[in-house]
């Protein structure tokens, strides 16, 4: 495992050995998020930065790697979170069909301005916006790649373990699911804040383990990432696959 460019990488399997935990331990823990975090309407606030043109997640290239579709095969990728319009322009100008759901229609419309600026028509038609919460989203559609950053750790924790059973059984089998899960940060005055303003909850590095292990899925990446600069966050990420 390789040391990532946003810092190194973590020593979660370290602590997972040591100290690992169930999947019961792990739910309980992430509702217990919810003293510390009061779900709240956070809209106002991802109006104002659910959309961003960063950078694509690396993530993203090794999982449609790791995926290794042929040409003739249906290719359906779900996209809840944070919108990044370079990750999403990269999946359909790859021929994917692509489903973003986010609360902020402010968000999504200024997505569908930067597609429809970007590529013709041929390619918005593979774009499908849905204008609701991750908690409200049934996830009804099968898809073979499901891309959470930004997402999990700012859901309501009581409805974590809902919303990740769902997001397991609507990947088809063989499909992967990337994203990340945010790490408590190094103060407790940023972590204060970001309860309080993005209504963010933190997990441990051995929740990932138990979580992947709760679905069974089979893992490919995991890594965390420590900041470089204070105002970065520190998060996990992972890809795994459906067994």
């Amino acid at each position: 495992m390789s040391t990532s460019c946003c810092g190194s990488i973590g020593k979660f399997i370290v602590d997972y050995f040591k100290f690992p935990l169930s999947p019961e331990e792990t739910y309980q823990r992430i509702e217990e998020e919810a003293k510390l975090t009061r779900p709240a309407n956070r809209k106002e606030y991802w109006d104002t930065i659910s959309y961003t043109s960063a950078g694509i997640p690396p993530e993203l290239f090794t999982g449609v790697q790791k995926l290794n579709l042929e040409d003739h095969h249906a290719k359906h990728a779900l996209v809840i979170g944070r919108i990044n319009d370079m990750a999403i322009l990269y999946l359909l100008k790859g021929e994917w069909q692509v489903t973003v759901v986010d609360p902020s229609r402010n968000a999504l419309n200024k997505l569908q301005q930067q597609c429809s600026q970007a590529h013709p028509s041929t390619l918005i038609n593979n774009l499908s916006l849905v204008h609701q919460s991750v908690e409200d989203y049934k996830f009804p559609s099968q898809f073979e790649f499901i891309l959470a950053f930004e997402s999990f750790s700012y859901c309501n924790p009581l409805q974590f373990k809902t919303i990740w059973t769902r997001a397991h059984d609507a990947l088809s089998k063989g499909g992967i699911i990337t994203g990340n899960f945010r790490l408590r940060p190094a103060t407790s005055a940023e972590e204060n804040t970001e309860r309080a303003v993005k209504g963010a909850w933190y997990i441990t590095e051995p929740c990932l383990p138990a979580l992947l292990e709760d679905q069974k899925y089979e893992k490919e990446l995991c890594e965390t990432h420590t900041p470089l600069m204070q105002s970065t966050p520190t998060y996990i990420s992972f890809i795994a696959r459906k067994v």
